[in-house]
């Protein structure tokens, strides 16, 4: 009897201590393929992103069940400086690896988040091509979503039934006409930070987008922002967007926009005639603020609600938010931020605390879904 009381209790044990949240460290043998990180700093309390991605962890904390191979790790927290600013671990199969960081107190340099925005149709000559740069580029660990976001619009042509067109007719409508000089080439176009990327009508190669990103994570919004994002259950997307500014920043006229995004759609046949049956980053709806968000003092933050609708048929684990701040005079795009669409506004990024919808005094710095 007292052996199998002993097996018992050890797989509740094991059940207990699933997934994030246990306090590091911890070492326990995973799955094939799989191995752990233990994630330390000082003092303690920093978010943990893995990938670009947002864990939901904070130090000190250990990560499991993490795919064997190298991986970007980060921290994070408000007010503070972390060094090194990343660290690119190697994840041994049942192995725990480690990665400790020091924080340092002041704002620093806000990080650059770099916004791509393409144009397919499910029907076009090289759309397929592009996709899988995109997919590339994004599955790079320096390329994560706190650095690189994408959001991907639906032209009506060569197709004009392109299914993610007409889920959303107005809104690609508006961007094509927004960008409507850069798309007289033809379609795919890519445009980054607002810029076309190579010519329009061509895809662009991997080696030349991956030097155009790194070129624009080298500047310095002067600025962040940080996003939340909730659905109800009646259809409505909640999102916020809150700018905090490192210093004093200005650019009169900038509009601050958001766009519903899913990030991954696989049909079971090729909707189109070029092929393609994986999609990433459809657009699904968008809005801007329309309010001024600028200027803003050093140390200042703004903070800009909307709604967003979603159909039932669009997965809630797939969706996502991108807000970013553009400049429609120059069309150049200043800054941007991603958050997952979460059940509840309860669950938001630790960067958005703040509920105030006007300026801030200034402070002192402390998975496969179906169309």
């Amino acid at each position: 009897m007292s052996r199998w009381f002993t097996i018992c209790l050890a797989v509740l044990l094991a059940i207990a201590l699933s997934s994030c949240g246990r306090k590091a460290p911890w070492y326990a043998p995973t799955r094939v393929g799989l191995g752990n990180l233990i994630v330390l700093s000082t003092p303690t309390g920093a978010d943990i992103l893995l990938d670009g991605i947002a864990t939901g962890c904070v130090t000190p904390d250990t990560l499991s069940d993490i795919v064997a191979g190298g991986h970007v790790i980060r921290v994070r927290r408000e007010g503070w400086l972390a060094a090194p600013e990343s660290l690119r671990v190697q994840i041994v199969a049942r192995e725990t690896a480690q990665a400790e960081f020091v924080l340092t107190p002041g704002t620093g340099t806000p990080t650059p988040v770099v916004l791509l925005e393409a144009f397919s149709n499910v029907s076009c000559v090289g759309c397929p091509q592009m996709a899988a740069t995109l997919r590339a580029l994004l599955a790079d660990p320096g390329f994560g979503l706190d650095h690189v976001v994408l959001v991907e619009y639906a032209a009506n042509w060569p197709s004009a039934t392109d299914p993610h067109y007409q889920a959303a007719p107005a809104q690609n409508t508006a961007r094509m006409t927004f960008y409507q000089s850069d798309l007289g080439g033809g379609i795919p176009t890519l445009l980054v930070n607002g810029a076309i990327a190579g010519v329009s009508g061509t895809p662009p190669s991997i080696e030349g987008l991956r030097a155009l990103v790194t070129s624009r994570l080298a500047g310095n919004p002067g600025f962040e922002i940080a996003v939340a994002a909730s659905a109800d259950g009646a259809g409505a997307i909640t999102a916020r967007a809150t700018l905090r500014a490192a210093s004093a920043v200005d650019h009169p006229g900038a509009v601050l926009d958001f766009a519903l995004v899913q990030d991954s759609l696989i049909y079971g046949s090729p909707p189109g005639n070029n092929g393609q049956v994986d999609f990433r980053w459809i657009m699904r709806d968008f809005v801007s603020a329309g309010e001024p968000v600028f200027p803003l003092g050093a140390h200042d933050s703004v903070e800009r609600t909307v709604t967003l609708n979603r159909q039932t048929a669009w997965p809630l684990a797939d969706l996502h938010v991108i807000a970013f701040v553009q400049d429609p005079q120059t069309r150049e795009v200043l800054q941007a931020g991603h958050a997952a669409v979460t059940a509840t506004l309860a669950r938001t990024v630790r960067d958005s605390r703040s509920v105030d919808i006007t300026r801030s005094p200034p402070r002192t710095p402390t998975r496969r879904g179906r169309p």
